[in-house]
């Protein structure tokens, strides 16, 4: 928000919610956290690649239907975390 210009939007942010320094605070941990999380998705996800779908035909488009949203879901999860890794630890030294 800041790089953006809304440094009031900031500001009004901290003072509703003082909480939110903390994760600013511990990147490090916040990040390695759900990190974590995400590549034990991704391992259950993959765990469960062949897991049999119900016989009934509409329940099995449904299931594979969910799985295929599933992926995509945990996709763009990854590409968020990566980009939000990115900005949060290695953006900063690419301006100085």
């Amino acid at each position: 928000f800041l790089a953006l210009g809304m440094g009031a939007v900031v500001a009004g942010l901290v003072s509703a919610v003082p909480q939110i320094t903390w994760l600013s605070e511990n990147k490090p941990l916040v990040f390695g956290g759900s990190g974590v999380l995400i590549a034990l998705a991704a391992w259950l996800q993959w765990r469960a690649r062949n897991a049999p779908c119900p016989s009934d035909p509409a329940a099995a488009r449904a299931c594979q239907r969910l799985r295929t949203i599933s992926v995509v879901v945990l996709f763009v999860a990854a590409i968020a975390w990566g980009i939000g890794a990115f900005f949060a630890f290695f953006a900063a030294q690419l301006l100085f």
